[in-house]
């Protein structure tokens, strides 16, 4: 026969169903008054499942098997028994002896979360309801009356609840005596995603304690802020003003920070996926894809500075000061226009257009914007001085460490490029030696000042005089012979004396064109 919880306080009957309590059936006894009085204290059943408590009779073997259920004891959850399986009971656990009357037994949840039968130490009593013990949550009253019923058939009452669920309220009065009325100052409900507390809450002061590695801490879910969930502290030191752990990790520890990895090491170690990505060691370096950092900041690797402006906007992606006052930037990465004044600016003068108009001391581009530069193209590079009227100069220093720097190469506001001058003359005005290795194309006058020159792999040689051909250079012998003086009027010029004339100035020509030719080849002009 099978006895199913009703959850309420039920008549007494044997019937599958159970009816509330019912004045002219069910008297009252202290089976009652009992279960009222745990249930003041805090100890109650309550509605887990459909099936809880329920009960089936058996006339031999197992007379009373109980399912498992869920009880309140003193506020707290519990599941009956804790292992979740049936609890059975034989003939051996009930008075059966009477001679008359009927015989109470209490089916309990007792304090060490067990389902206990509690009967009469005298068996022969009759209508009575045995004593509770202590920590006892009260299921049923269970009758057997031995003189209209077998066992297999008791009675069975059920003083269990409904509930299923539970808030708290946490109040405190306030007005005075006698109109005081309830405040609440706050309160706790549940549902299916948790645990939800309102009101203003507060510690009072509280003794100073240790935290060891495996206490927990409370954090608020930032995916879900209206969920709070707990972290082992893994060792965080001194939480509490006492001793600890060295590291901060997650629950595989392969994600964590953690200090002195050996003994007095002094590095704080930052670790994702179990491999080491950032180290700060006993002199503050700070090393990034490396452990052993040799400079103040130091990356093994690739770096990305990004605007994190949705227009790129921001007046500096990067920025090196010196320590001086003032705003003496030493190297800047910017994509805004400003009125700084860099040695180095790294810009990008997309938004600019028409010439220079900014005070920069120097400029190194990208030009985006095609006008920023008479001539330029977009997206060329360009070197630039925007200032008005100022030189560009490129220096070394030849001698020794802080002496000054000197101009190697200048060029000038005007576009005239010096090497070896710093006020070059010419388009490009070179003081010192050249050396060229190539081809070489003039297109224009070659002038040159008469001192001695040299060609790469020729003896440095003086300017040879190669003079003029009489003949060829003056008109005047051009046309007919001279006349000879000797000739008879009327008579032509004397032919031989003409021809040998010619012959002569052809060996004066034919002279001056080898010496030419000698020379040519002396400066490595012709082979």
């Amino acid at each position: 026969m099978a006895d199913n919880n009703p959850h309420q306080f039920s008549t007494q009957t044997t019937n599958v169903t159970f009816a509330q309590i019912t004045d002219n059936t069910d008297f009252p006894h202290t089976g009652l008054i009992k279960a009222l009085s745990l249930i003041g204290k805090g100890n109650m059943a309550l509605k887990g499942s459909v099936t809880d408590f329920d009960i089936t009779q058996a006339t031999t073997g197992n007379v009373i098997v109980v399912k498992s259920g869920k009880i309140y004891r003193d506020g707290a959850l519990h599941t009956i028994p804790s292992n979740g399986a049936d609890t059975n009971f034989t003939s051996s656990a009930f008075n059966t002896t009477a001679d008359a009357g009927s015989l109470y037994h209490l089916l309990v949840a007792d304090s060490s979360n067990t389902l206990q039968i509690r009967k009469l130490s005298d068996a022969t009593i009759a209508d009575k309801v045995p004593e509770y013990d202590e920590g006892d949550t009260i299921i049923a009253v269970i009758m057997f009356n031995s003189t209209s019923a077998a066992l297999g058939s008791m009675q069975i009452q059920f003083l269990t609840t409904g509930k299923i669920e539970n808030s708290l309220s946490v109040g405190y009065s306030t007005g005075s005596s006698p109109n005081q009325i309830y405040n609440e100052a706050g309160s706790l409900t549940g549902d299916s995603n948790g645990i939800t507390m309102t009101g203003l809450y507060k510690l009072d002061t509280l003794p100073t304690a240790t935290v060891a590695a495996n206490d927990k801490v409370i954090i608020q879910d930032t995916n879900d802020s209206d969920k709070i969930k707990t972290v082992t502290t893994q060792a965080i030191a001194n939480l509490a003003g006492g001793g600890g752990g060295d590291s901060i990790e997650d629950a595989d520890s392969d994600t964590k920070i953690q200090v002195e990895e050996s003994s007095d090491e002094d590095k704080i170690r930052f670790d994702t996926a179990g491999t080491e990505r950032m180290i700060i060691d006993e002199t503050g370096k700070v090393g990034v894809g490396t452990s052993s950092p040799s400079e103040l900041f130091h990356v093994k690797g690739n770096v990305l500075i990004e605007d994190g402006t949705a227009n790129g906007s921001s007046d500096h992606l990067l920025e090196l000061k010196s320590a001086s006052s003032g705003d003496n930037a030493r190297f800047i990465l910017s994509a805004d226009t400003d009125i700084k004044l860099p040695l180095i600016h790294l810009r990008d003068v997309e938004a600019n257009s028409g010439t220079f108009s900014h005070h920069y001391s120097a400029y190194i581009a990208l030009d985006r914007a095609s006008a920023i530069v008479t001539g330029s193209a977009q997206n060329d590079l360009l070197i630039a001085n925007g200032n008005h009227n100022k030189d560009i100069h490129f220096c070394t220093n030849p001698t020794s460490a802080g002496t000054q720097a000197q101009a190697k190469m200048t060029v000038q506001a005007d576009g005239k490029v010096g090497i070896g001058t710093t006020t070059p003359s010419q388009e490009l005005d070179v003081s010192g030696d050249i050396r060229l290795s190539g081809e070489i194309e003039i297109n224009g006058n070659l002038n040159h000042d008469g001192s001695n020159v040299g060609f790469f792999g020729t003896a440095v040689a003086s300017r040879q005089n190669v003079g003029n051909g009489s003949f060829v250079t003056n008109p005047a012998n051009f046309g007919r012979p001279p006349a000879d003086p000797n000739a008879f009027p009327g008579f032509e010029p004397n032919v031989d004396n003409y021809i040998a004339f010619l012959e002569n100035e052809i060996v004066t020509v034919s002279s001056k064109l080898n010496d030419l030719i000698d020379a040519l080849q002396l400066y490595g002009l012709i082979l």
